[in-house]
């Protein structure tokens, strides 16, 4: 729900639609206790058609802000898509177009409100006043927007955006201290039901959706109740097809009905970052192997991806990666659930990226410049996948280039500096 809401366009200005009727309900109210002709401190002072006239004008004027709004916004949704789909999900998260349709939709209420209480011999010179300075924090805000919104378009910053949700997404994951340990506690744990069958598995009762949430705490003490091994058949990021297997059930004697399951679990039509920092490493793929196609050739950009898988990668190699086994109040096993490993997390990273950028100098440059860091960085248990890398790129590399002086230039028998 949090997720949807964060995306919803519609939250902010229905929030600023309240926020303007109890504010109109307190300035009316308290220019009700105002004798006419007192005045108040930075008061109105002008009369009933000077009030009318302003009230109209800031009124239409949010509505042409509006407009502009949601203009530019549906503008930026579909340059971000040129970059990659899923982009649009940091779009629409945005706090400054949330926060610019929010105020513009407080005033214009908040405006339209206070235009009825205008009367030939009473004007309320406060809730005018406070029109007045709303439309005038507007108008700062639209600039504000505008400028956010062109800065947001710009390719680096989209990148970074990419690179920061994830370097983000990173930091919430459990780190249970040597980076490797995560192999071993994995086999220890999946030996519990090594050629067990499970005594039941519980299929999916929804309809199809891409799993965004597992509650894991909620697993782990449903299994400890029924006192079984739970063995999770999908993971966050997976499609689930309906009546797909969820879960088998190892261990037990109590029946595992599909609606405690799905009461765990959170889908929807696409991928989130929750609980999934391979989907920003996909997103930065994405913009990379885009960037190295035919049409569009623009390995800089494809090298400004690398950068920042370059230090999600050094991030993620440099701490342990969940297992995918949880284990109750005695040390038992009790849930098991596909993770994914450092090679996993590296080949995601640059598979594609080594093939559709064959051939490219600054490409396979950046690759080697990268993969050599990780080697010098990052713990001994990491260093076999990034040495297969490393002959994978070797290969591409002989594969790419025909001249022995490109070969060199591209890294093969030495390592030039990345451009």
């Amino acid at each position: 729900m949090r997720e949807r809401l964060a995306e919803a366009l519609w939250v902010a200005p229905a929030l600023g639609l309240l926020a303007a009727i109890a504010l109109a309900a307190l300035t009316i109210e308290i220019d009700g206790g105002i004798a006419i002709g007192d005045g108040i401190l930075i008061g109105f002072g002008g009369g009933p058609d000077s009030a009318r006239s302003i009230l109209s004008t800031i009124a239409a004027s949010m509505l042409t802000f509006l407009a502009l709004v949601f203009t530019l916004t549906v503008v930026a949704l579909q340059l971000a898509s040129d970059f990659s789909p899923r982009l649009l999900s940091s779009f629409l998260s945005a706090r400054v177009s949330k926060a610019a349709l929010a105020l513009f939709v407080t005033t214009f209420t908040y405006a339209v409100l206070i235009l009825r209480q205008v009367a030939p011999d009473d004007v309320p010179e406060l809730s005018v006043t406070v029109a007045i300075v709303l439309a005038i924090l507007s108008v700062l805000v639209f600039v504000y927007y505008v400028s956010e919104i062109a800065q947001s378009l710009r390719l680096a910053n989209i990148v970074d955006r990419a690179g920061a949700a994830t370097r983000d997404e990173i930091a919430t994951m459990p780190d249970g201290g040597e980076p490797g340990a995560e192999q071993r506690e994995r086999e220890l744990g999946w030996s519990a039901i090594e050629g067990a069958k499970p005594r039941a598995v519980v299929r999916w009762s929804g309809g199809p959706g891409v799993v965004t949430t597992l509650d894991l705490e909620g697993m782990r003490a449903l299994a400890e109740e029924l006192e079984a091994i739970l063995e999770l058949r999908i993971a966050v990021g997976d499609f689930l097809t309906t009546g797909a297997p969820t879960v088998a059930v190892h261990g037990g004697d109590t029946e595992l009905g599909p609606e405690r399951v799905s009461a765990l679990m959170a889908t929807a039509n696409e991928r989130t970052f929750s609980q999934d920092p391979a989907f920003g490493l996909r997103q930065l793929t994405d913009i990379a192997a885009r960037a190295l196609s035919p049409g569009i050739n623009d390995p800089t950009t494809a090298v400004q991806a690398l950068d920042q898988l370059h230090d999600a990668l050094l991030r993620l190699g440099e701490r342990q990666l969940p297992s995918g086994v949880l284990r109750g109040s005695e040390d038992q096993v009790r849930v098991l659930l596909p993770a994914r490993s450092w090679e996993d997390y590296l080949d995601l990273s640059l598979d594609e990226i080594r093939i559709y950028g064959e051939g490219s100098l600054q490409v396979s440059r950046r690759l080697r410049s990268l993969l050599e860091d990780l080697r010098e960085r990052l713990p001994a248990a990491r260093h076999a996948a990034v040495a297969a890398q490393l002959q994978l790129l070797d290969r591409a590399v002989e594969a790419g280039f025909s001249d022995e002086a490109d070969r060199r230039r591209a890294g093969l028998g030495g390592s030039p500096s990345s451009a």
